[in-house]
C-alpha cells in the first residue's frame, strides 16, 4: 500500500494466528498455504518493529507464537517503473509473469483514449458462440470516482490515488435459459483478465477489485453509473501510471503439482 497504516488489521492478524496454529495442531505444518500465511505474519511483525511501532500486547503475543513456528518473512518486492514492464519483444511467458496487481499510482493522467486502445486489444477474448456480451465502462470524473470508492470497500489506502476506474459487466440478454445462467460471469471473467494483460501492454498499472455486492447495492451502483438492468457486474479495475518506484506484494502461488490433475 502506498499509504499503509501502522497497526492495521490487528483483529484479522490475531484470528489468522489462531487459525494457523489450530490447523497445524490438527493436521501438521506441511500445508503450503499455512506456511505462507505464517510468513506474512512474520513480515507484519518485522514491518512494525522496523517502524518502532508498538502493537497491542495481545496481538504481539499472537505474533510471537507464530514466529516460534519458524517461517521466513514473505517480503514485499520493491521495483522501479522502468524495470516493472518487460521488453516489448519478450515472449508471452515473461510478459505474463511480469504483470502484478499494483496499488501505487502517480498523478499522471491516463487518457480515455489509451484505455480504449487496451479495450480494443482485449476484444480478441473468446466468448460462447462469439456472442461478445461483455461491456466496459470507464469512470473518469472525480465525483463519480468518489462515489465508486464509497461503495466498493476493498480500496482503502490506495483507491483515491487511482486515475481511472474500469467497470466490466456481462449482459444477461446474451444467455439462453437457466443452463447458461453462469455464462456472463465466465465470459466476463476471461475478458477481465485479458483486459488486465492489455493494460499491462499499454504501460498502465492496474489492480482488479471485487464487485460482490448485495442486490440492493448492485442496483444502486448500476443507477449511479447508468448501467442497464440486464447487465451484471463482473469486476472493477483501478488503474493509473506507475510512480518512479513502488512495492508490490510477494503473492505466493501454489505449486502447480497441487492443482494439476490428469484423468
Amino acid at each position: 500500500m502506498p499509504e499503509s497504516r501502522d497497526g492495521f488489521g490487528a483483529d484479522k492478524i490475531a484470528g489468522l494466528v489462531d487459525n494457523c496454529l489450530l490447523y497445524m495442531d490438527c493436521y501438521g505444518d506441511a500445508n503450503e498455504q499455512v506456511r505462507y500465511a505464517l510468513s506474512v505474519l512474520v513480515e507484519y511483525d518485522a514491518v512494525h518493529k522496523s517502524a518502532n511501532f508498538k502493537l497491542d500486547s495481545k496481538v504481539q503475543e499472537k505474533l510471537d507464537l507464530a514466529a516460534l513456528k519458524g517461517s521466513a518473512s514473505s517480503n514485499q518486492i520493491s521495483v522501479s517503473a522502468k524495470d516493472y514492464f518487460p521488453d516489448p519483444n519478450c515472449g508471452f511467458g515473461e510478459f505474463s509473469q511480469s504483470r502484478r496487481s499494483v496499488r501505487n499510482y502517480s498523478g499522471k493522467e491516463v487518457s480515455v483514449d489509451e484505455i480504449k486502445k487496451a479495450v480494443a486489444l482485449a476484444q480478441n477474448t473468446p466468448s460462447s458462440c462469439n456472442r461478445q456480451g461483455t461491456r466496459v465502462y470507464v469512470v473518469s470524473s472525480r465525483g463519480k470516482i468518489d462515489q465508486l470508492l464509497s461503495i466498493q470497500h476493498g480500496n482503502r489506502g490506495f483507491g483515491h490515488l487511482a486515475n481511472k476506474f474500469i467497470i466490466v459487466t456481462g449482459a444477461l440478454g446474451y444467455s439462453f435459459g437457466r443452463y447458461e445462467r453462469h455464462l456472463a460471469y465466465i465470459d466476463g471473467g476471461m475478458y477481465l483478465m485479458n483486459l488486465l494483460y492489455a493494460l499491462h501492454n499499454r504501460g498502465i498499472v492496474a489492480c482488479p477489485l471485487n464487485s460482490y455486492f448485495p442486490h440492493k447495492v448492485e442496483d444502486e451502483f448500476k443507477t449511479i453509473f447508468n448501467i442497464p438492468d440486464e447487465e451484471v457486474l463482473i469486476g472493477i479495475i483501478s488503474c493509473g501510471y506507475a510512480p518512479d518506484s513502488f512495492k508490490i506484494a510477494y503473492s505466493y502461488r501454489s505449486d502447480v503439482n497441487n492443482i494439476f490433475n490428469v484423468r
